[in-house]
């Protein structure tokens, strides 16, 4: 790997972009809540990050119910759309990362597990704009596969270690370190991993020191492959 500059940051969108996994689970408990099923923390921890096909099949055994695995994906994208009508709160630190990263030129994708509807809905709501998302209806495997990062990296025309993935679940942040990208994970948890930069919230994050981080782990990976 030689000096590879940052060229473009790539968004992971529920609970990294948006404060939207809140919204997510109070629709999951009040789904649940016809069935008499409690939904708990648990419950919402498990299905956190998507992708959808896997919550909704959860939701279904859980529910214990003859309705098919996909009404409840149908039901719950419903539900979140009603939701979403009033906006989606953007997470601390975000608007200043984009609107700095937009000054440097740099690229930005949105790369999410939701679906399109709701992607959409979020975008609609945003004060700014990517150079493209990529949901979860655009990719034959969703999060945690690395395919949707790849894509967006062959979308920028740019080689994967020129993007920074920011995400916060353990969904994301594994499909982002399987795809070769260095990870901004925007949590408490820490990974084992070479490719992986904890921090607790974006406020502490400024573009500068993003930069010197990728910079840093562009240089490990040369001194890496020195014989």
């Amino acid at each position: 790997m030689e000096a590879i500059p940052l060229k473009a940051l790539l968004w992971d969108m529920d609970g990294t972009l948006v404060d939207t996994e809140p919204v997510w689970v109070d629709c999951e408990r009040e789904l649940m809540a016809r069935f008499g099923y409690q939904w708990s923390h648990e419950d919402a921890r498990y299905c956190i990050g998507g992708p959808m096909e896997r919550v909704e099949i959860y939701l279904k055994e859980k529910s214990k119910s003859e309705f098919p695995a996909s009404w409840f994906g149908t039901t719950l994208i419903e539900m979140m759309l009603e939701r979403l009508t009033e906006g989606a709160p953007l997470r601390p630190g975000v608007l200043e990362l984009i609107n700095s990263a937009q000054e440097a030129n740099l690229r930005l994708a949105l790369v999410s597990a939701s679906k399109r509807e709701i992607v959409d809905a979020v975008l609609s709501s945003l004060p700014f704009q990517f150079d493209f998302s990529i949901s979860a209806s655009e990719v034959a495997n969703s999060k945690p596969h690395p395919e949707s990062y790849l894509v967006a990296s062959r979308r920028l025309s740019s080689e994967i270690a020129s993007c920074v993935v920011l995400e916060d679940s353990s969904v994301g942040i594994s499909s982002g370190l399987a795809s070769g990208a260095m990870v901004i994970g925007v949590t408490e948890e820490r990974y084992e991993h070479e490719n992986f930069h904890g921090v607790a919230d974006l406020r502490l994050l400024p573009l500068e020191e993003l930069r010197s981080r990728h910079s840093d782990w562009v240089g490990r990976a040369n001194a890496r492959r020195l014989p």
